[in-house]
């Protein structure tokens, strides 16, 4: 028999989310729509990826090829 003990810390929970872009005329309001977390809400990488695609989808569908969108992660213990 072998045991493993893990221990994951503690969860996190989600503090303010900003959209920052450096393509000028880019509605910020639009891509805010497509966040699918909040804040105050737990820390879920899935919810992170599924922003991140989201938001690549929204700005391809506007004519933005080639998005590279990548978040900034700030961890406060």
């Amino acid at each position: 028999f072998i045991t493993f003990t893990l221990d994951e810390g503690c969860r996190y929970r989600v503090g303010n989310v900003k959209i920052i872009s450096k393509v000028p005329r880019l509605e910020i309001c639009d891509l805010e729509k497509v966040i699918s977390f909040t804040c105050g809400s737990w820390y879920n990488n899935k919810e992170i990826e599924k922003t991140i695609d989201a938001l690549v989808n929204l700005l391809g569908q506007q004519g933005y090829a080639f998005v590279d969108v990548n978040p900034i992660l700030d961890k406060n213990e």
